[in-house]
């Protein structure tokens, strides 16, 4: 099996999705994982090392985060504002509409 989780192609040998002999092959029934045949007829889930939360903050996500997170107070408290009716604005420091 083939598979490109860092931009680059690479070979997994050994290991399956599908079951079968060429061109006739079958999804398995299996969750979509990766396996890796043990002994004889025995197989386990195969791990590719790729872990989302890591590749999160790094490259090109991390940059538009720090992008973007400067923005978030702002529209936060634009929000709350707004679906409070002004009851609650600029992070408590009472500038809203009073209560009568």
């Amino acid at each position: 099996m083939t598979a490109a989780p860092w931009g680059q192609r690479r070979l997994y040998e050994g290991t399956f999705m599908k079951g079968g002999a060429f061109p006739n092959r079958k999804t398995l029934a299996l969750g979509g994982h990766v396996f890796e045949r043990t002994v004889g007829r025995k197989f386990r889930i195969v791990k590719s090392g790729l872990r989302i939360p890591d590749e999160m903050i790094k490259g090109a996500t991390l940059g538009a985060w720090e992008d973007t997170a400067g923005l978030l107070p702002e529209r936060v408290e634009r929000i709350i504002t707004k679906t409070t009716n002004g009851l609650i604005s600029a992070a408590g420091s009472g500038r809203g509409r009073r209560r009568r």
